[in-house]
C-alpha cells in the first residue's frame, strides 16, 4: 500500500489532489490513496555516501510497481528504488536519497537531481513546509497544520512560477484514538470564486489491531506523515455530486504483526510486502 508518486506531472503518482471522478474507486487510485506514501533514500548531510546495507523491506503492486527501501546501520532509510513495469513500451527505475540534518530530513532528491524535496521546520522541529523543485525551478510549496496529538490536521497546496503563488488544494484529516486517519476531505481551489469547493470525503472504516505496511514507505512531500498505523477494512470515498464508491479488502500479517498481502476482496487489487532483515 505504498504511496506510488507523481508528484503534479513528475513520473510517479501519489497525487496531492486525488480526485475520484468514477463511483467505483479504480486500483491504482486506491494504491496512490493508501499510500499517502513515496519512498527514498538516505544519507547523512556530512556523508554523501550511502552507508552499507542492513537491510531492506520491498512492495509490488501487481506485476506492475515496485518500490524496494534500503536502510544504514542506524535504521534510517537510505535509499530508494521505485519502478514501473511496462510490456509495451520502457520501464522506468527511479532512485531517491534521504539527506538527513542531524535527526531530520533536510531533503529528498532524485539521483538525476531532476526532483528535489527541500523541507522547513518550526521551533518545535515539526515540517512546517516542503518545497518541491522540478528541474532546479521550485514548482509547489506544501503546508502544514498539525493537532495536539502531532498528526496532519490541514494539508495546503500551492503552485509556484516566479514570484506567483496560485492555490491548488487543501485536505482536512480526521483520527481515531489510535491515530488511524479516518476521513479525509479534499478540496479544488475554483479561480472564479476565489474560494475551495469541495471534491471529495473520504472515510476509512473497521480496522483491524494489526500494524500498516505502507506506513513505512515514506511520503516525499511529508515523509513524518503516517496516515494509518493499522489496516483499513474499507474504504468508502464521496464525491460532492453525491456518487459513492467503497472497496473492501482483506490483510495476511507476519509473525510480527505487519501487512504482508492487501487484497481487494473483488480481486482488482492485490499489494504485497516482503521483508530483508538481518
Amino acid at each position: 500500500m505504498l504511496n506510488s508518486y507523481s508528484n503534479h506531472g513528475a513520473i510517479w503518482c501519489v497525487s496531492t489532489t486525488m480526485t475520484y471522478p468514477k463511483m467505483k474507486i479504480t486500483p491504482y487510485c486506491l494504491f496512490i490513496l493508501a499510500l499517502l506514501a513515496l519512498m527514498f533514500n538516505g544519507c547523512d548531510d556530512e556523508d554523501s555516501n550511502p552507508k552499507p546495507q542492513r537491510k531492506s523491506i520491498a512492495m509490488s503492486h501487481g506485476e506492475f510497481h515496485y518500490t524496494i527501501l534500503h536502510y544504514d546501520d542506524s535504521d534510517r532509510i537510505m535509499r530508494i528504488v521505485n519502478g514501473l513495469i511496462d510490456d509495451q513500451s520502457d520501464s522506468v527505475e527511479m532512485i531517491f536519497y534521504v539527506i538527513y540534518n542531524g535527526p531530520n530530513i533536510q531533503r529528498i532528491t532524485a539521483e538525476d537531481e531532476s526532483q528535489v524535496f527541500q523541507y522547513r521546520y518550526n521551533d518545535d522541529r515539526r515540517m512546517i513546509e516542503t518545497r518541491e523543485y522540478a528541474n532546479g525551478r521550485v514548482a509547489f510549496l506544501h503546508s502544514f497544520i498539525y493537532n495536539e496529538a502531532g498528526k496532519v490536521d490541514a494539508w495546503m497546496t500551492k503552485a509556484i512560477d516566479g514570484d506567483n503563488e496560485t492555490p491548488i488544494s487543501r485536505k482536512f484529516y480526521t483520527y481515531d484514538e489510535s491515530g488511524n486517519a479516518t476521513s479525509m476531505e479534499l478540496e479544488n481551489y475554483d479561480p472564479v470564486t476565489r474560494g475551495y469547493a469541495l471534491v471529495s470525503n473520504s472515510q476509512f472504516l473497521d480496522f483491524d489491531n494489526k500494524k500498516n505496511s505502507s506506513s513505512l514507505f515514506l511520503n516525499f512531500i511529508n515523509p513524518y506523515h503516517v496516515q494509518f498505523e493499522n489496516n483499513a477494512r474499507v474504504w468508502r470515498i464521496q464525491n460532492a455530486n453525491g456518487s459513492v464508491g467503497e472497496t473492501k479488502y482483506e490483510y495476511e500479517y507476519n509473525a510480527d504483526g505487519y501487512t504482508t498481502s492487501q487484497r481487494d476482496i473483488e480481486g482488482e487489487l492485490e499489494i504485497l510486502y516482503s521483508f530483508d532483515l538481518p
